[in-house]
Parts: C-alpha cells; structure tokens; sequence
C-alpha cells in the first residue's frame, strides 16, 4: 500500500519549513520546488499539483486568498488525473520511499480530493499554523495590494479547516511563530508520529539541518488588533496542539 504524507497549513505559515525538513529526513517529495523567490530555500511544491489545485479553486470561483471550504467544488478528470500522475511518477522514482506532498490550497480541497482518487493508499495529515498577525503581515509584505483584513479572513477560512481535519483525522499540529527551541521538540514529535503511520524509519537529525530560523521573518506578535474571530480560533488551535503533545511526550 502507498503511503502519503500531506502537509496542511495556510500559506506563509510554515508549511515550506516542514515539508523541507520532512524531505530531507527521508520523505519522497517528488519534483518540489527547491527555490522560491519568496522562499530562498525552496516551497517545496510539485508545480502539477499547485496547477490541479488552482483549477479546482478558480472553477468555484476562489483564488489561493480567497479560498474557503465549499460544496461547490468542482473536480475534473483532468486534475484528478494530475494527482495520480504525480503518485505513481513519485513511486516509480522511490519505490521503497513514503510519498509526501505540500500546497497550502490542499488544506482546503483535501477531502474533496482524496475522495476522487483512486487505488490503495493511507494518506497521514500533518499540520502547522502561525500566529495571524505575522501571516497577515507576511502576506501584505509579499502581495502589496492585499489588506490586512484580507490576511486574517484568509488565515481564519484555512485555519477553521486544518484544525477540523487535523481532529477528524488525529493528525498532529505544530506551531510556527514558537522560539526555534520549543519548535525543534514539536517537530522531532511530527516526525515521530509519521514514523508510526508508515512503519519507517526517517533520518530526524538530517531533516532538522534544513531548517533556519531566517525560514520564520519574526515580527511582533500581539492579539489587540486581531479579530475576535481569529483570536478565538487561534486558542483553539493552541488547545488542540497542546492536546497532541501530550499524548505523544
């Protein structure tokens, strides 16, 4: 049986970080990126699934911004077929290797989509989420034309679906804004956690030399002028999380 890894998580939320360090501790992420002009050290995107997943997205009517979770989504043949090309070219690549694969428009589409795909395969969820006010400010520093209320409606429609997946599934959830130490141990418990679910072992230490903190463009983080909304969900999230830790420390 196949085995998957997916990285969920909204855009400039960490989710470059994780795939990176899950690719280099032994995660087949087949044909990902390796540089990004906003990511120095790559997205760690397979552009054939960013390309199904913008279809998908713009065929309902969204973009990657203003994507939300939708009974309107439309899957064609065409972008169901692109998943399965990228699976079994990636198998055929690294045949004894788990699959992994990362875009942060997945964690909206991923039911809609695992759902279309055939064949035996047992995809794990693994997921992180950022502080809004430091994905806001990252977003509007990348895409000059966005607003900060775009940022955080943005966050709040990503977040509202990795944090139901990730407890639908059990799947575990780490926190990106965390100081480099505190982050390092959530990570090296993923990690662990995904060693469970495809009865492999990975090369931790080797995965945790992708990561620097440069990945993570700190700013202040302070909740007064977030919204109430995303305030509320990010306690959520933080609850959930600390939930997860426990169970695996």
């Amino acid at each position: 049986m196949m085995n998957i890894v997916a990285v969920l998580g909204m855009h400039r939320s960490g989710t470059s970080s994780l795939a990176g360090i899950l690719k280099h501790s032994g995660v087949n992420f087949y044909n990902s990126n390796e540089f990004n002009r906003f990511n120095k050290r790559g997205n760690q995107e397979a552009n054939i699934i960013v390309e199904a997943n913008d279809n998908i997205l713009s065929s309902a009517g969204f973009t990657w911004l203003t994507a939300e979770d939708s009974k309107n989504f439309s899957i064609s043949d065409d972008d169901v077929n692109k998943y399965t090309i990228y699976l079994k070219e990636a198998a055929k690549a690294k045949k004894d290797m788990c699959i992994g694969f990362k875009d942060p428009r997945f964690t909206i589409l991923c039911e809609h989509v695992i759902a279309r795909l055939k064949g035996q395969f047992n995809i794990s969820y693994v997921g992180t989420y950022r502080h809004p006010i430091q994905v806001a400010k990252s977003i509007t520093r990348r895409q000059k034309i966005i607003k900060y209320e775009e940022g955080y409606k943005s966050w709040y429609n990503y977040n509202s679906k990795l944090l139901r997946v990730l407890k639908k599934n059990k799947s575990p959830l780490i926190y990106f804004s965390n100081i480099y130490s505190i982050y390092k141990i959530e990570v090296s418990l993923l990690i662990n956690y995904v060693e469970s679910q495809i009865n492999h072992k990975l090369n931790i230490n080797n995965g945790l030399k992708f990561f620097h903190t440069n990945l993570q463009n700190e700013s202040s983080i302070s909740n007064d002028k977030i919204p109430s909304e995303c305030l509320s969900l990010l306690n959520e999230l933080h609850e959930y999380r600390y939930k997860w830790l426990e169970q695996m420390l």
